[in-house]
């Protein structure tokens, strides 16, 4: 072994490229690594941690609270405008509640609903028409019908 590193030592210090050099570490069972190999292996694993990382880190900490933050804004506008509408209710209700206590709309209301008059007036009601009476074809099934309407009738 010693005489294969001699001759790659004299090699490389004649110019004339050498292979490269592998360190060879017995294992339990045997086999052998090479160390070049798994230099290259560890710079690439290195390497993808090196850009994974901060790409994990940079949707962690900048693509998700954006997106929550965009929800939170959404869920602001909605409870604005839900707040503008129940605001705008509420003055109705007021305003309505005003009106209610003033001696006027008691007036209205008791005119309107229970009928009544200031001493002196005279109340009218208004009674709507009675709805037309039927008229039944002159065609079967309807004769029959029609003879039974016109007995059943009072005053006939």
């Amino acid at each position: 072994m010693r005489a294969e590193i001699r001759r790659r030592r004299s090699r490389s210090a004649e110019g004339v490229a050498a292979r490269p050099t592998t360190r060879r570490h017995g294992s339990v069972d045997g086999s052998e690594v090479r160390v070049g190999r798994v230099v290259k292996v560890a710079r690439r694993l290195l390497t993808t941690a090196l850009v994974a990382v901060p790409m994990v880190g940079v949707l962690l900490v900048g693509v998700y609270p954006l997106d929550a933050w965009r929800h939170q804004e959404q869920e602001l506008r909605s409870a604005t405008r839900q707040l503008r509408e129940l605001e705008k209710r509420r003055d109705e209700l007021r305003e309505e509640v005003r009106f209610l206590r003033s001696d006027e709309a008691v007036e209205l209301l008791a005119r309107e609903e229970y009928g009544l008059v200031r001493p002196g007036e005279e109340a009218y009601v208004v009674v709507d028409p009675p709805p037309p009476s039927v008229e039944l074809p002159e065609v079967w099934p309807f004769d029959d019908l029609a003879r039974r309407f016109r007995s059943d009738t009072p005053g006939e």
